[in-house]
């Protein structure tokens, strides 16, 4: 019997290990700094400063991808992705916030931190990233994320989980 409940929690773990690992999460929000990065990449050569308003922009937009999906709520996290990439991942999003939802294992309703990694940088003409740290609740896991500016308006047009 003692047998069965080690391999029976061994196995939930493994199970939850998984589904962390596959998952993106959602999240608490939490940020920190206001300071923009200097990237070396831009085309020039020169480096490109962002500017604090983009940076603050690109911030707001990343953080509250991850406060939509806190909430579970699909339709508003589809609206931070740019047209191309949110067609490409909108099946996928959809099951993954549906199954988040519904919880796995012995956890319901699955919430997760985000910490800043790394502030906002310049990339290229209307083009830029961020890196994020999520708290999960068997570690940590750090989701990059790659904006472009549509009119004023920034939107992620691809993230990984790094």
């Amino acid at each position: 019997m003692q047998c069965r409940v080690k391999f029976l929690i061994l196995a939930m773990v493994l199970l939850l290990l998984t589904l962390v690992s596959s998952l993106p999460m959602t999240a608490t929000i939490s940020s920190t700094t206001t300071t923009s990065r200097v990237s070396t990449a831009a085309a020039s050569g020169e480096a490109v400063i962002l500017s604090s308003k983009d940076a603050d922009a690109i911030r707001g937009v990343v953080m509250a991808y991850w406060k939509a999906f806190n909430a579970y709520d699909v339709d508003k996290v589809l609206s931070y992705l740019e047209d191309g990439w949110r067609q490409q991942d909108e099946d996928k999003l959809r099951r993954e916030i549906s199954q988040l939802k519904k919880g796995f294992l012995f956890i319901k309703n699955v919430k997760l931190e985000v910490f800043e990694e790394s502030p906002p940088a310049h990339i290229g003409d209307g083009e830029a990233e961020m890196t994020v740290r999520l708290k999960t609740p068997v570690g940590f896991t750090h989701d990059y994320f790659r904006l472009v500016k549509i009119g004023d308006e920034w939107k992620i047009n691809f993230s990984e989980q790094r």
